[in-house]
């Protein structure tokens, strides 16, 4: 948010503002770094938490709190991402890739210096727990660090498609052509040239 604010204050009160200065790509990457993570994460969480991590517990406020966790927000999050179709790189993948080994490691420093939670607790997640099923727990993570970039892939690829067949319909529905709709469409086609090359390697 405050990467945000400070990008904004530029682009506003900066009449020489560069996007390509060091302290401005800082904040621009990192922002998109946070976005990347926060997307995959989310769209894996929301796969996987109600078979694997829920528990089956009945609780009317856990249970409210859950469903807004797991649900809610990332219906609300995809619905942000296909709306505004964010131009999201392939190359990005690698930052959803470390986050996703830090988190398993964070599970495993948790397991090795016996921290608990609020609960008393010895795991983070029921389903990975090291000292009640190490084997389970880590080829649940390993899985975790092998599904973030392919998940992220996903992501990306979906908002190539939809770009792509948005365009496709504005070319097509053209009634009648003349001079100005084929320079509008080599426009359009010139668009879907440079989003593609947007999600470069």
């Amino acid at each position: 948010f405050l990467f945000m604010v400070y990008l904004h204050g530029q682009c506003l009160y900066n009449k020489s503002f560069n996007i390509n200065s060091c302290c401005n790509n800082i904040c621009f990457n990192t922002m998109k770094a946070f976005y990347c993570i926060g997307l995959t994460s989310t769209f894996i969480l929301a796969i996987v938490y109600w078979p694997l991590f829920y528990g089956g517990q009945t609780d009317p406020d856990f249970l409210i709190l859950q469903i807004l966790q797991h649900t809610i927000t990332p219906i609300i999050f995809f619905i942000e991402y296909f709306i505004n179709l964010n131009q999201l790189k392939y190359k990005y993948t690698l930052w959803v890739f470390l986050f996703a080994i830090s988190y398993s490691l964070l599970h495993v420093i948790w397991w090795a210096v016996d921290a608990t939670s609020e609960n008393g607790d010895f795991y983070i997640y029921s389903a990975i727990d090291f000292n009640e099923d190490p084997t389970t727990a880590a080829i649940i993570l390993g899985v975790i660090c092998v599904s973030a970039p392919i998940s992220y892939l996903i992501l990306c690829a979906a908002d190539i498609c939809i770009m792509r067949h948005l365009d496709d319909e504005k070319i097509d529905t053209r009634p009648v052509k003349d001079d100005d709709d084929d320079n509008d469409e080599d426009k359009s086609k010139s668009n879907v040239n440079e989003r593609s090359a947007l999600m470069d390697v």
